[in-house]
């Protein structure tokens, strides 16, 4: 018996058609005979599409709001630690209350801001290329 072999190869095409995996074995057939002790039919073949397909410009708006609408909480848990901070700070530190507030503010307005970045996200329609 000779020897198995893992073969994986990178197909860098477009083609979806079935032709390209008989190509490939006809690939196969012709050329790994002649190495010795390898056999075509103790081979294992796997025929991976490279690069992979791209992902459609509606699913990279949709992923991108996601991680947007995913920011949203954390921002709001610090406003809500600085907050806590500001509310639970002796009196004679002011100034101390004073820089809290200005970056609560700018935490408000950041959430609100990628909130409406997700709504807007929202309302992008994509049109299909070619009538799809």
């Amino acid at each position: 018996m000779g020897k198995k072999i893992t073969l994986t190869i990178f197909v860098e095409t477009a083609r979806r058609d079935t032709t390209l995996t008989e190509e490939v074995n006809k690939f196969i057939t012709q050329w790994f005979p002649v190495m010795e002790g390898i056999e075509v039919k103790d081979m294992k073949l796997s025929i991976e599409k490279f690069p992979p397909d791209p992902k459609s410009k509606a699913a990279r708006v949709s992923d991108a709001s996601g991680e947007i609408e995913n920011v949203i909480p954390e921002l709001e848990d610090v406003k809500s630690e600085l907050e806590n901070w500001r509310d639970n700070l002796p009196e004679q530190f002011s100034e101390k209350a004073d820089e809290l507030d200005s970056a609560i503010d700018e935490l408000d307005s950041a959430v609100n801001s990628a909130q409406e970045a997700v709504d807007s996200l929202g309302n992008v329609e994509i049109p299909g290329a070619f009538g799809r």
